[in-house]
């Protein structure tokens, strides 16, 4: 199993925090059957990685926020910085 760290920026930490989110509990486990992300104790979703269509490395816009974001059209966000965020696509 490979353990990814989320990246939590200090200055996001504290609106992060109201979901439990920290540097400790917010990663992406993969292991060759699953891929399951973790962003504090709100948000555990294992996905299996035969259902992964695309993963890219993308910019996240300042407006549309920091923490658990959705468009309510299919984008789900677990961002804490807007640096270095990796899109993950489903089939």
């Amino acid at each position: 199993m490979a353990r990814f760290q989320m990246r939590i920026d200090r200055v996001w930490a504290p609106a992060v925090l109201v979901g439990g989110a920290t540097r400790s509990n917010s990663y992406v486990d993969v292991t060759p059957e699953a891929v399951t992300f973790h962003f504090g104790y709100i948000f555990n979703h294992t996905q299996g990685r035969d259902e992964i269509r695309d993963v890219r490395a993308r910019s996240w816009p300042w407006w549309m926020g920091i923490g658990w974001r959705s468009n309510l059209r299919g984008l789900l966000g677990l961002v804490g910085s807007y640096r270095n965020v990796v899109e993950v696509s489903f089939e």
